[in-house]
């Protein structure tokens, strides 16, 4: 939500020229290893956290596969 607000304040040039260059930055193997590390902390977190969530507070079960079921294809 947060990052919708920063690119709402981008004129389309903007948000264009931003855009390549992440499109470009991506291709750098260092960028790329450095993202894959990322995807898989994020991942390793949630595994964590659900469990340690419900852990705390089993009622939050139907809240948590209710924000589950709006991110589709996410794991």
């Amino acid at each position: 939500m947060e990052r919708r607000a920063r690119w709402a304040n981008l004129t389309e040039n903007e948000r264009a020229k931003l855009k390549a260059a992440h499109q470009k930055a991506m291709e750098d193997p260092a960028v790329r290893a450095a993202h894959d590390k990322l995807r898989q902390a994020r991942r390793e977190f949630r595994e964590v956290m659900r469990p340690a969530l419900l852990k705390a507070d089993p009622s939050i079960q139907s809240i948590l596969d209710k924000l589950r079921a709006e991110r589709p294809g996410r794991d």
